[in-house]
């Protein structure tokens, strides 16, 4: 520890080592099984932020990804930017694109991840889409 001399981490691993200026209870009461909704809230985007933004580049309605058995390509990105982007779990995502399991959202990462790989105008699309997910991130 002495080459980080500046590192919280002393102070978790003993409370001799600890500083005034770190909230220690408080961080670690955070990230207890009962708080992580809160600590969760720390993420300014949420997925329907993500989506919302998503259908609105591609020209359609975020009503429109929540259409099971579609095989819309916009749908897996979606779902694949609001999972990489976002805290939600895949169950919450699931309840947001109308689908019962959150294996289902699984299968739609899976099938954008195949397609971002594939097609370089796909992955350019992606970080377009990243760009302005980073400025919608900053205003919130």
């Amino acid at each position: 520890m002495t080459s980080w001399h500046w590192s919280s981490y002393a102070g978790f691993c003993s409370k001799a080592k600890q500083v005034d200026w770190i909230e220690y209870d408080g961080v670690l009461n955070a990230w207890q099984a009962d708080q992580v909704p809160n600590a969760r809230k720390l993420s300014s985007l949420n997925a329907t932020d993500v989506i919302s933004i998503v259908a609105e580049y591609f020209g359609t309605t975020a009503e429109s990804f929540q259409t099971r058995r579609t095989a819309s390509v916009e749908r897996d990105i979606a779902a694949w930017m609001a999972h990489r982007r976002t805290t939600s779990t895949l169950r919450e995502l699931s309840g947001v694109f109308g689908l019962r399991h959150p294996d289902s959202v699984s299968n739609l990462i899976r099938r954008a991840e195949a397609v971002i790989n594939q097609s370089a105008n796909i992955a350019n699309q992606i970080k377009h889409l990243d760009k302005l997910l980073s400025q919608t991130e900053n205003r919130v």
